[in-house]
């Protein structure tokens, strides 16, 4: 959850409460005094004032509860004098804001390397706490200054923020984290200060806006947060609590009530640790670590949170307003929960769960789009979040959501008319086409689009926009809608011709990694085309002409890939021309799913991310020349010449390719039908299960022992002739049976294809 843009500055009206009341000698602050110094600190940001913590009123309790603690400290008439120094359960809230006794770390710092350094002296000091220290006055002085740390000059953060990952303060939040939780935060209200202190830093440093490079949020889910967080949303007490109603009689019963007092808490957890697990799940090679611990049974859960569980008893009359604007926030909170589970949901899933996403958003899907409209009129945020946070999250659920109802022309509408009117603004332009990108894949949406008022929005978008991608979105649309005439292929036949290159569709994500296996391909004279080297005109014009001129498609895969329109839109117009394509893994422990899964099928990949780059680079060029030979023997079946012309330009003079042992003339090929009948008085015929066995234990292979049950001599002698006759068959076949034991690599299969060559040969 971002909390950078256009809202009200939360975490600063603390540090300037907290200089405030010092002030006043350490009294208690009354209501008006909070009101009138929140009032002041938000009217005095300009929308130029883009700080990284900005957040909205609404959560301003929540996210800070020692106001609120303050607050009804101040109703109760608890004043704490100024000799009395202790630091309890009962003053913990008030001293967070007004403790006046100052560590070294929290005198204010006047350059970036004084800053620094007090930061370091804090992590420090928090590194070398005692568990017995963790709810320490000093402790809790150390979280107030982490917390603030966002609040610095923009060209201080970065600095800052890499000092909190060279210091791995992840794990040490996480450590705290976990001493909070075994105490129990309903307990003493002193741990559960500590712990909304340190989840909001936590909220602050994992936000995209603050981790562009995601070096915290690694961290933190290598640290377990991810688990940590589901555990805490999993507690079975807190989520009977959250789905409790409470009959509010009177406003005492706000304070005196045990019950209510843990159920604001548990709101107030549970909404933190939901606005850190979405953090993470904004990045998305960290979706495998929400995939094993069953994250999307538990958020979905909190879709179906319901807001009305205060029931207000008592009149609305002067002097009950304060206790009315109080429930008030803690039901908005409730509906902050919703939203953000609703807009999580579609960062961890896989297409094949859409079913599960419409039953678990259906209901928040209207507060949703309510919330767009209504931003729409007005630039502040709403349960946090910003416009283009909710439209972009919008633009996930459709993507997801293709088929679902909610779909609906005024929501297009609305759309259009952001388009339409929001001319000056390039990130919002981008978001909303964006959007509407993604829904351009459903029919119904289609519909919605094809008219003239809606094409003259999106052309007239496409040709006065400054921005690229949104001029790359409009036509993008326009071509999804048929409204930008494309060729395509009308024979079959014109996709096995091999004059063409080899053509690596990828994301950005891997581009370096691509851009190394372009250079490869090219040394060893492929003719390769990148989209980097080639693009002329209109991206869409440029792609398709790419995809119809190659004779071979490498699919970079990863979940980047899976989620992009582009990389959808390239790899199912390869398939549809049926062009061979390689799948390439660019993603550690990454399963194509969905209409990748389909796409990618039960062809073997060639393993870049865990592999070391020269031996998967020597599977690929095995897989190219397979393919090569595989399409000349089809073109050539009437001609006496057999010798296939490799897909890379021959050197002019003093250059013999590495790989050109493997080029078949006319007398090879028929050595090689020869070589496809096996003598049948080779011994290997009479081998038993158990020979079978002991051979690939003797191989190197024991862990493929159950991959091979009940295979004997002549069966493997089978595997042997399929893989003669049929090779790309037999490829298939192996990764179909070997992808089913996790603890197989790639190379496995290349070792058991060396070997079972040298068994036959």
């Amino acid at each position: 959850m971002s909390h950078s843009k256009e809202s009200k500055d939360l975490s600063s009206s603390t540090s300037s409460l907290s200089s405030f009341s010092s002030k006043h000698n350490g009294l208690a602050l009354s209501s008006n005094d909070i009101k009138a110094k929140l009032k002041g600190l938000f009217h005095r940001h300009s929308r130029g004032d883009a700080n990284l913590a900005q957040v909205v009123i609404c959560k301003r309790f929540a996210k800070v509860p020692m106001l609120f603690l303050a607050k009804r400290r101040q109703r109760r008439k608890i004043s704490i004098e100024n000799n009395d120094n202790s630091y309890t359960d009962d003053n913990a809230g008030i001293m967070a804001l007004s403790s006046s006794g100052k560590l070294s770390f929290e005198q204010v710092p006047e350059t970036f390397e004084d800053y620094t350094q007090k930061l370091e002296e804090a992590l420090v000091l928090l590194r070398n706490m005692t568990r017995e220290d963790y709810e320490s006055e000093i402790t809790l002085k150390i979280l107030r200054f982490l917390e603030n740390l966002i609040h610095q000059p923009k060209e201080w953060i970065s600095g800052a923020k890499l000092k909190l990952s060279e210091m791995k303060f992840p794990e040490m939040a996480m450590t705290l984290m976990n001493s909070y939780k075994e105490k129990g935060y309903l307990v003493r209200r002193i741990v559960f200060v500590h712990s909304i202190l340190l989840y909001n830093s936590m909220s602050n440093f994992t936000d995209h806006e603050f981790d562009k490079e995601g070096l915290i949020r690694k961290q933190s889910a290598d640290a377990g947060f991810i688990e940590f967080g589901c555990d805490i949303l999993n507690d079975p007490s807190y989520r009977e609590s959250l789905r409790k109603c409470y009959v509010i009689q009177s406003p005492e019963e706000t304070m005196q009530s045990d019950d209510f007092n843990n159920y604001q808490k548990i709101l107030y957890i549970c909404d933190s640790a939901l606005t850190i697990l979405y953090n993470l799940a904004n990045l998305p090679e960290l979706k495998i670590h929400f995939r094993e611990c069953n994250a999307m049974t538990i958020i979905a859960e909190f879709t179906k949170l319901p807001t009305n569980t205060i029931q207000i008893q008592f009149p609305e009359i002067t002097g009950n307003e304060e206790y009315i604007l109080s429930i008030k926030e803690l039901q908005d909170v409730a509906s902050a929960i919703r939203v953000t589970s609703c807009l999580l949901l579609p960062l961890i899933m896989n297409e094949d769960e859409d079913n599960l996403l419409a039953t678990n958003t259906s209901e928040v899907l209207p507060l949703l789009s309510g919330m767009i409209q209504m931003y729409n009129r007005n630039d502040q945020r709403f349960y946090g979040f910003s416009f283009i946070e909710l439209v972009d999250g919008l633009s996930k659920l459709m993507v997801r959501g293709r088929t679902h109802t909610f779909i609906d022309q005024n929501l297009v509408n609305l759309l259009l008319n952001i388009l339409e009117h929001s001319t000056q603004d390039n990130s919002l332009l981008e978001c909303v086409s964006n959007a509407i990108l993604n829904a351009a894949f459903d029919e119904r949406v289609q519909k919605f689009l094809d008219s003239d008022h809606a094409i003259n929005v999106i052309r007239s978008t496409k040709h006065s926009s400054q921005s690229q991608l949104v001029k790359k979105n409009c036509e993008a649309i326009l071509w999804t809608l048929n409204r930008i005439p494309h060729k395509c292929s009308s024979t079959i036949s014109n996709s096995c011709k091999l004059q063409g290159h080899i053509m690596i569709s990828y994301n950005r994500s891997v581009t370096a990694m691509c851009l190394k296996i372009r250079d490869r391909l090219k040394s060893l004279h492929y003719n390769v085309w990148l989209d980097v080297d080639n693009i002329n005109g209109g991206v869409l014009e440029s792609m398709a002409q790419a995809v119809e001129n190659s004779s071979i498609v490498l699919i970079c895969m990863n979940e980047q890939y899976k989620q992009s329109y582009y990389c959808r839109l390239e790899a199912e117009y390869a398939t549809e021309l049926r062009k061979p394509c390689i799948p390439c893994l660019m993603q550690p422990r990454f399963r194509p799913y969905g209409w990748l899964g389909i796409i990618k099928g039960a062809k073997i990949h060639v393993d870049f991310a865990t592999s070391p780059f020269e031996e998967a680079f020597a599977l690929l060029i095995r897989e190219i020349e397979t393919i090569r030979r595989d399409i000349m023997m089809k073109n050539n079946n009437n001609t006496q010449d057999k010798t296939p012309p490799p897909l890379y330009h021959q050197p002019s003079s003093g250059y013999s390719p590495i790989y050109n042992s493997n080029t078949i003339d006319g007398n090879s090929l028929e050595f090689k039908n020869k070589q496809r009948n096996v003598n049948i008085n080779n011994p290997i015929l009479d081998w038993n299960v158990n020979l079978v066995q002991q051979w690939l234990v003797r191989i190197g292979l024991s862990h493929l022992e159950n991959v091979f049950t009940n295979i004997d001599g002549k069966l493997l002698c089978k595997l042997y002739q399929m893989k003669q006759l049929a090779a790309d068959s037999y490829y298939s076949f192996l990764a179909k049976h070997f992808d089913r034991l996790e603890i197989t690599h790639m190379s496995d299969t290349l070792k058991f294809d060396y070997e079972l060559e040298y068994l036959f040969q």
